[in-house]
Protein backbone atom coordinates (compact mmCIF):
# COMPACT_ATOMS: atom_id res chain seq x y z
CA UNK A 1 0.00 0.00 0.00
CA UNK A 2 1.50 3.40 -1.07
CA UNK A 3 0.41 6.25 1.57
CA UNK A 4 -0.36 9.43 -0.16
CA UNK A 5 1.91 12.80 0.38
CA UNK A 6 -0.97 14.36 2.54
CA UNK A 7 -0.91 11.33 4.81
CA UNK A 8 2.41 10.86 5.29
CA UNK A 9 2.94 14.81 6.26
CA UNK A 10 0.34 13.42 8.60
CA UNK A 11 2.35 11.14 10.20
CA UNK A 12 5.19 13.01 10.49
CA UNK A 13 3.69 15.75 12.23
CA UNK A 14 2.18 13.32 14.64
CA UNK A 15 5.69 11.51 15.20
CA UNK A 16 7.49 14.95 15.88
CA UNK A 17 4.25 15.44 18.74
CA UNK A 18 4.96 12.30 20.16
CA UNK A 19 9.03 12.73 20.70
CA UNK A 20 8.34 15.79 22.15
CA UNK A 21 5.90 13.75 24.69
CA UNK A 22 8.58 11.35 25.11
CA UNK A 23 10.93 13.85 26.21
CA UNK A 24 8.96 15.25 28.82
CA UNK A 25 8.12 12.51 30.56
CA UNK A 26 12.37 11.33 29.86
CA UNK A 27 13.01 14.24 32.11
CA UNK A 28 11.14 12.29 35.02
CA UNK A 29 12.59 9.33 34.59
CA UNK A 30 16.41 10.27 34.96
CA UNK A 31 15.71 13.40 36.97
CA UNK A 32 16.62 11.40 40.11
CA UNK A 33 20.47 11.31 40.66
CA UNK A 34 23.29 11.82 42.34
CA UNK A 35 25.55 14.88 43.28
CA UNK A 36 29.05 15.35 45.02
CA UNK A 37 29.27 17.45 47.81
CA UNK A 38 32.73 18.67 48.91
CA UNK A 39 32.63 17.45 52.95
CA UNK A 40 35.81 19.12 55.16
CA UNK A 41 36.58 16.31 57.92
CA UNK A 42 39.70 18.31 58.71
CA UNK A 43 41.59 21.64 58.91
CA UNK A 44 44.32 23.34 61.03
CA UNK A 45 45.91 26.59 60.63
CA UNK A 46 48.13 26.34 63.02
CA UNK A 47 46.91 29.43 65.21
CA UNK A 48 47.60 28.04 68.60
CA UNK A 49 49.05 27.42 70.77
CA UNK A 50 49.52 31.62 70.16
CA UNK A 51 53.37 31.87 70.40
CA UNK A 52 53.46 35.65 70.21
CA UNK A 53 55.01 37.96 67.98
CA UNK A 54 58.15 36.62 67.54
CA UNK A 55 60.41 33.09 68.57
CA UNK A 56 63.96 33.40 69.53
CA UNK A 57 65.95 30.24 69.23
CA UNK A 58 68.05 29.00 71.99
CA UNK A 59 68.56 25.28 71.15
CA UNK A 60 66.45 23.05 69.38
CA UNK A 61 63.00 23.03 69.89
CA UNK A 62 63.32 25.86 72.18
CA UNK A 63 60.47 27.76 72.44
CA UNK A 64 58.79 25.79 69.68
CA UNK A 65 55.50 24.08 69.93
CA UNK A 66 53.04 22.15 67.90
CA UNK A 67 48.76 21.55 67.97
CA UNK A 68 48.07 19.69 70.74
CA UNK A 69 44.31 18.69 69.37
CA UNK A 70 42.45 16.55 69.81
CA UNK A 71 44.06 15.36 67.47
CA UNK A 72 47.82 16.21 68.43
CA UNK A 73 50.40 16.86 66.06
CA UNK A 74 53.51 14.95 66.46
CA UNK A 75 56.99 15.31 64.67
CA UNK A 76 59.09 12.16 63.62
CA UNK A 77 62.81 11.52 61.99
CA UNK A 78 65.97 13.56 61.20
CA UNK A 79 65.23 17.09 62.34
CA UNK A 80 66.28 19.35 65.47
CA UNK A 81 63.86 22.30 65.25
CA UNK A 82 60.21 22.37 64.78
CA UNK A 83 56.83 23.67 65.46
CA UNK A 84 54.78 26.38 65.46
CA UNK A 85 56.10 30.03 64.42
CA UNK A 86 54.89 33.64 64.05
CA UNK A 87 55.81 35.88 60.67
CA UNK A 88 58.07 37.60 62.52
CA UNK A 89 60.00 34.56 63.14
CA UNK A 90 63.46 35.06 64.37
CA UNK A 91 66.42 32.37 64.71
CA UNK A 92 69.95 33.49 66.02
CA UNK A 93 68.71 37.34 66.45
CA UNK A 94 67.95 37.75 62.83
CA UNK A 95 64.45 37.73 61.41
CA UNK A 96 63.67 35.51 58.95
CA UNK A 97 62.08 36.06 55.61
CA UNK A 98 59.94 33.76 55.15
CA UNK A 99 56.47 33.37 53.74
CA UNK A 100 53.62 35.49 55.36
CA UNK A 101 50.86 32.94 56.84
CA UNK A 102 47.84 31.72 54.63
CA UNK A 103 45.55 32.22 57.44
CA UNK A 104 45.91 33.93 61.13
CA UNK A 105 49.91 35.41 61.61
CA UNK A 106 51.22 31.74 62.12
CA UNK A 107 53.02 29.14 60.94
CA UNK A 108 54.52 25.57 61.24
CA UNK A 109 58.02 25.45 60.73
CA UNK A 110 60.45 23.00 60.11
CA UNK A 111 64.36 22.53 60.36
CA UNK A 112 65.13 19.00 59.27
CA UNK A 113 69.04 18.61 60.21
CA UNK A 114 72.22 17.91 58.06
CA UNK A 115 72.88 15.45 61.12
CA UNK A 116 72.28 12.62 59.14
CA UNK A 117 70.33 11.26 55.57
CA UNK A 118 66.96 11.06 56.34
CA UNK A 119 63.66 12.65 56.58
CA UNK A 120 61.58 14.89 58.74
CA UNK A 121 58.09 14.79 59.19
CA UNK A 122 55.05 16.32 60.74
CA UNK A 123 52.02 14.35 61.41
CA UNK A 124 48.67 14.33 62.27
CA UNK A 125 46.25 11.12 63.09
CA UNK A 126 42.80 13.49 61.00
CA UNK A 127 40.85 10.42 59.70
CA UNK A 128 39.32 7.22 60.51
CA UNK A 129 39.51 5.30 57.67
CA UNK A 130 36.92 2.97 58.67
CA UNK A 131 34.36 5.95 58.18
CA UNK A 132 35.40 6.52 54.55
CA UNK A 133 32.86 3.98 53.07
CA UNK A 134 30.64 6.45 51.90
CA UNK A 135 33.30 8.37 50.07
CA UNK A 136 34.74 7.94 46.77
CA UNK A 137 38.07 10.54 47.17
CA UNK A 138 40.30 12.67 49.66
CA UNK A 139 41.71 16.02 48.80
CA UNK A 140 44.21 17.15 50.75
CA UNK A 141 45.60 20.38 50.27
CA UNK A 142 48.48 22.29 52.56
CA UNK A 143 50.51 25.87 51.58
CA UNK A 144 54.16 25.34 51.68
CA UNK A 145 56.92 27.86 51.82
CA UNK A 146 60.18 28.48 51.46
CA UNK A 147 61.62 30.11 53.82
CA UNK A 148 65.37 31.82 52.04
CA UNK A 149 67.37 30.17 55.31
CA UNK A 150 70.18 30.20 52.98
CA UNK A 151 72.56 31.83 55.80
CA UNK A 152 71.78 29.31 57.80
CA UNK A 153 72.93 26.59 55.85
CA UNK A 154 69.03 25.78 54.45
CA UNK A 155 69.29 23.59 51.21
CA UNK A 156 66.26 24.26 48.66
CA UNK A 157 66.84 21.91 46.27
CA UNK A 158 65.55 18.94 48.72
CA UNK A 159 62.36 17.20 48.33
CA UNK A 160 59.38 17.43 49.83
CA UNK A 161 56.27 15.46 50.16
CA UNK A 162 52.94 16.11 51.00
CA UNK A 163 50.43 13.41 51.60
CA UNK A 164 48.20 11.01 53.30
CA UNK A 165 50.07 8.52 54.77
CA UNK A 166 49.12 5.08 56.42
CA UNK A 167 50.56 3.66 59.78
CA UNK A 168 49.16 0.34 59.01
CA UNK A 169 51.53 -0.24 55.72
CA UNK A 170 54.21 2.52 57.08
CA UNK A 171 53.55 4.02 53.50
CA UNK A 172 52.17 7.10 51.66
CA UNK A 173 49.01 5.83 49.87
CA UNK A 174 48.88 9.37 48.18
CA UNK A 175 51.22 12.03 48.08
CA UNK A 176 53.26 14.45 46.15
CA UNK A 177 56.52 15.36 45.84
CA UNK A 178 58.31 18.09 44.41
CA UNK A 179 61.75 20.28 45.35
CA UNK A 180 61.15 23.08 47.71
CA UNK A 181 63.31 25.43 44.97
CA UNK A 182 60.20 24.95 42.90
CA UNK A 183 58.50 27.12 45.05
CA UNK A 184 60.39 31.06 45.12
CA UNK A 185 62.17 32.29 47.93
CA UNK A 186 59.65 33.91 51.08
CA UNK A 187 56.63 32.61 49.26
CA UNK A 188 54.63 29.53 49.38
CA UNK A 189 52.60 27.67 47.06
CA UNK A 190 49.28 25.77 47.58
CA UNK A 191 50.26 22.27 47.13
CA UNK A 192 47.37 19.60 46.73
CA UNK A 193 46.96 15.45 46.25
CA UNK A 194 43.89 12.93 45.63
CA UNK A 195 43.58 9.35 47.03
CA UNK A 196 40.91 7.17 45.77
CA UNK A 197 39.31 5.39 48.56
CA UNK A 198 38.72 2.56 46.23
CA UNK A 199 42.45 1.74 46.28
CA UNK A 200 43.06 1.32 50.40
CA UNK A 201 43.07 -2.21 51.06
CA UNK A 202 40.76 -3.49 53.59
CA UNK A 203 43.28 -3.19 56.41
CA UNK A 204 44.33 0.69 55.16
CA UNK A 205 39.99 1.26 55.22
CA UNK A 206 39.87 -0.78 58.69
CA UNK A 207 42.87 1.52 60.27
CA UNK A 208 43.40 5.26 60.47
CA UNK A 209 44.87 7.69 58.04
CA UNK A 210 47.65 10.32 58.46
CA UNK A 211 48.00 13.28 57.00
CA UNK A 212 52.30 13.94 56.92
CA UNK A 213 54.21 16.54 55.92
CA UNK A 214 57.98 14.88 54.88
CA UNK A 215 60.97 16.79 53.83
CA UNK A 216 64.50 15.42 53.34
CA UNK A 217 67.81 16.52 53.98
CA UNK A 218 71.46 14.81 53.34
CA UNK A 219 74.65 14.73 55.45
CA UNK A 220 75.95 18.07 53.51
CA UNK A 221 72.42 20.05 53.68
CA UNK A 222 69.51 21.06 55.43
CA UNK A 223 65.75 21.74 54.40
CA UNK A 224 64.25 24.46 56.43
CA UNK A 225 60.31 25.56 55.16
CA UNK A 226 56.65 25.92 56.57
CA UNK A 227 53.32 24.72 56.47
CA UNK A 228 50.12 26.17 57.02
CA UNK A 229 46.31 26.24 56.27
CA UNK A 230 46.11 22.08 55.89
CA UNK A 231 43.04 20.87 55.17
CA UNK A 232 41.57 18.04 54.19
CA UNK A 233 38.38 17.33 52.19
CA UNK A 234 36.33 14.18 51.07
CA UNK A 235 33.52 14.24 48.35
CA UNK A 236 29.79 12.84 49.34
CA UNK A 237 27.76 11.18 46.91
CA UNK A 238 24.08 12.82 47.95
CA UNK A 239 20.99 11.27 46.52
CA UNK A 240 19.20 14.36 44.66
CA UNK A 241 14.99 14.71 44.51
CA UNK A 242 13.48 16.09 41.29
CA UNK A 243 11.73 19.38 41.69
CA UNK A 244 7.73 19.27 42.41
CA UNK A 245 8.11 21.31 38.59
CA UNK A 246 9.98 18.53 37.23
CA UNK A 247 7.04 16.04 38.27
CA UNK A 248 4.31 18.72 36.15
CA UNK A 249 6.69 18.48 33.29
CA UNK A 250 6.13 14.75 33.51
CA UNK A 251 2.61 14.56 34.18
CA UNK A 252 1.86 17.03 31.02
CA UNK A 253 4.32 14.57 28.73
CA UNK A 254 2.24 11.79 29.87
CA UNK A 255 -1.09 13.52 29.39
CA UNK A 256 0.47 14.44 25.53
CA UNK A 257 0.84 11.10 25.01
CA UNK A 258 -2.17 10.10 25.65
CA UNK A 259 -3.53 12.88 23.52
CA UNK A 260 -1.66 11.92 21.09
CA UNK A 261 -2.53 8.14 20.96
CA UNK A 262 -6.59 9.11 20.87
CA UNK A 263 -6.15 12.24 18.38
CA UNK A 264 -3.90 10.02 15.96
CA UNK A 265 -6.08 7.31 15.76
CA UNK A 266 -8.99 9.46 14.40
CA UNK A 267 -7.17 11.97 12.76
CA UNK A 268 -5.17 9.35 10.50
CA UNK A 269 -8.31 8.47 9.26
CA UNK A 270 -9.11 11.94 8.41
CA UNK A 271 -5.73 12.10 6.26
Amino acid sequence: MILSLNTLACLIRYRAIFVSSAACLGLVLIAPGRSADAVVIYSQDFELPDVGTAIASGGPDSGISLPSGPPAWFYTGNGNFRGIVDETYVLGGTIIAQPQATSGDQLAFVNSTNSGSGTGSLFVTAINAGDLSNYTTLNLQVDVGNTNLVNNGGDPSNTVTVGLWSPVTSSFVASNSFLLNTIAEATSLNKSVNLEISSLTAPQLAGALQVRLQVSSTTATLSQLTFDTVLVQTVEIVETVPEPSTYALGLIGLAGLGLLAWRRKRRIADC
